[in-house]
């Protein structure tokens, strides 16, 4: 099985408890599951994710002409690849931060066709204060 985790942050050198605790998560997953299991962390600082234009072409042509300026296009094929997806978000303002929310938008037109229908998600929002529940709500909701 492999199990894709994608950490929306750009923070990589500095631990930030979203890496900490992905990290965990997949050495716990990746001992119970033996060598049946592969886990593969990726953060913003390897492959970021531009903010959506709203042009649509997403939907019109079933591509972004961002894909090729930024990490989407290899996100994407990640994300298609991988068996079960793990989504980790600090929670920035009571919400996903700008790097989670940029992925979604560009993910829009897999909401209407269902593209990650029957993927196992893991969703986790970080915290050191409020926001927790309702950033991991928004985020399982998108996914």
């Amino acid at each position: 099985m492999k199990i894709l985790a994608i950490v929306f942050t750009q923070r990589r050198k500095d631990k930030p408890a979203s890496l900490q605790v992905t990290e965990e998560l997949c050495r716990l997953v990746s001992e119970r599951g033996g060598r049946d299991v592969e886990t593969e962390i990726v953060t913003m600082s390897e492959l970021p994710v531009l903010a959506c234009a709203g042009c649509k072409n997403c939907f019109r042509e079933g591509r972004c002409p961002a894909d090729n300026a930024d990490g989407m296009a290899e996100l994407r094929k990640k994300v298609r690849e991988c068996d079960a997806l793990i989504a980790a978000t600090p929670v920035y303002m009571c919400m996903v931060s700008g790097w989670c929310k940029n992925f979604l938008d560009r993910c829009a037109r897999w909401c209407h066709v269902f593209e990650l229908l029957g993927k196992p998600c893991l969703v986790l929002s970080v915290t050191s204060a409020t926001g927790g529940e309702r950033t991991a709500d928004y985020l399982s909701e998108c996914l």
